[in-house]
């Protein structure tokens, strides 16, 4: 601004009686004490690891499990290089071709062991990376050309000259006991048992094939089960009372997912109280371990992410959360009201009964979805978040992390440690974090 603008300015605000100049400053205050501001902030956990650099702009671009003796696997794609929390090469390619980081950490943030999936003349993604009660490690994407798992003795080999998925189990050494290839999987979830559930897109010419599949202990597929007409399946869970549960969406106004099953309402209190009426565009599907349709859910909204306890089931789509008893009675819905691009990614029910969700929103967002208002804006780009529930839907508080740039800054899943800690993955400023948060410090 010019000096003569200030003049200007200055002589406008003098011309003014001061009544009006005190309406004017008592409106600027309330701006900006009913706003957080332009956020330029980091995360407050109990520690915060950046992990390599993300050129790739895409949600899933890691992720992270914990073991039965509370390490934590962390995963990740990179292309170029990727460096640890002190600047330190880890890993580096040859060209752009994207590898996997699969990294173990101990729940004080200390690097134990890595390796990296992939080579110079292969395509690898991921999806997901999970762990067992035995302390064995899954991973699943897809890939194209060949890559090559370590394993004592012998090398484990897969091959595809078109793009194609793959689900690998490791042992807590990184040894490779068994990868299968199949279709293109995404999410997947690991049973008590041992046995894998995972759903998976086939891109064939006869169009678009969504389908569940049960992958046994030694990695054998023991069946899958093909969803009817257009669906996609979006995340896989698996109670511990053994319940396989699947959300997704329905496509071009399909109203079956399965031939021989209706599927049910979704209770009318889960519905907003300002619609009668909402047109069914996802669903919340349980099999049994056979891979028969048991019952169908019909949600309102389009939902992204599952999780459970011993009570109750939790979905969560691109503004919502939603609880429902194991009956699928219904018990709330909460939504965020903006006209901000939000979008939540995982969520997550712990053990104290609270439910956390992470992800993404731009603008303007009231975090609060009861009757006070606890109101974020960014300037610029995407922030991520954290916001947490108590099993009543009562609003506990947020996190929140942007660098107030263009970035996609973003919260992309969450996992619960062995006593109680909460670790989060995510992005700020194109590196990738991972966050251990303790409950009673979290807000």
């Amino acid at each position: 601004m010019t000096t003569n603008s200030y003049r200007y300015i200055l002589s406008f605000l003098s011309m003014l009686p001061p009544s009006c100049i005190y309406i004017m400053l008592a409106i600027a205050c309330c701006n900006l004490l009913s706003c957080q501001g332009g956020i330029t902030s980091i995360p407050e956990g109990e520690w915060i690891l950046y992990l390599g650099y993300n050129s790739i702009h895409s949600i899933n671009s890691c992720d992270v499990a914990v073991g039965p003796d509370g390490q934590l696997v962390f995963a990740t794609r990179y292309s170029r290089s990727f460096v640890d929390d002190q600047s330190k090469l880890l890993f580096q390619t040859h060209g752009w071709n994207r590898q996997i980081a699969l990294i173990k950490i101990d729940s004080s943030g200390h690097l134990i062991d890595r390796i990296t999936i992939g080579n110079a003349d292969a395509f690898v993604d991921f999806n997901s990376v999970e762990t067992d009660q035995g302390g064995n490690i899954y991973i699943s994407g897809d890939f194209c050309g060949e890559i090559s798992f370590y394993s004592p003795g012998i090398g484990v080999h897969i091959t595809a000259d078109h793009t194609d998925g793959y689900l690998c189990k490791f042992n807590n050494d990184f040894e490779c006991l068994w990868a299968v290839q199949s279709f293109v999987l995404a999410n997947f979830a690991v049973a008590d048992d041992g046995n894998v559930y995972a759903i998976a897109d086939d891109h064939d010419t006869s169009g678009h094939k969504c389908r569940i599949l049960k992958i046994s202990v030694n990695g054998d597929i023991e069946w899958e089960t093909e969803a009817y007409g257009r669906t996609q399946f979006n995340d896989i869970h698996v109670t511990h009372d053994g319940r396989i549960l699947v959300v997704g969406d329905v496509l071009n106004g399909n109203t079956r997912i399965f031939q021989d099953v209706d599927g049910i309402e979704c209770p009318q209190g889960c519905y907003p109280e300002d619609q009668d009426e909402v047109d069914n565009k996802s669903f919340l599907v349980e099999i049994d371990e056979t891979g028969n349709c048991q019952n169908i859910l019909w949600i309102p909204y389009l939902v992204k992410s599952i999780d459970s306890d011993s009570e109750n089931i939790c979905v969560a789509g691109s503004h919502y959360v939603l609880l429902t008893d194991l009956e699928y009675s219904g018990v709330w819905l909460r939504r965020w009201n903006s006209t901000a691009e939000f979008k939540i990614n995982d969520v997550a029910m712990v053990s104290s009964g609270n439910i956390y969700a992470t992800g993404m929103f731009k603008d303007s967002i009231d975090f609060d979805p009861g009757q006070s208002v606890d109101y974020w804006r960014t300037e610029r780009g995407f922030a991520g978040f954290l916001v947490g529930l108590d099993n009543e839907g009562d609003y506990l508080g947020v996190n929140i992390w942007n660098d107030n740039s263009n970035s996609q800054n973003r919260g992309i899943s969450i996992a619960e440690g062995e006593i109680g800690e909460i670790y989060v993955t995510g992005s700020l400023r194109a590196e990738n974090l991972l966050m251990k948060f303790s409950e009673n410090e979290m807000f």
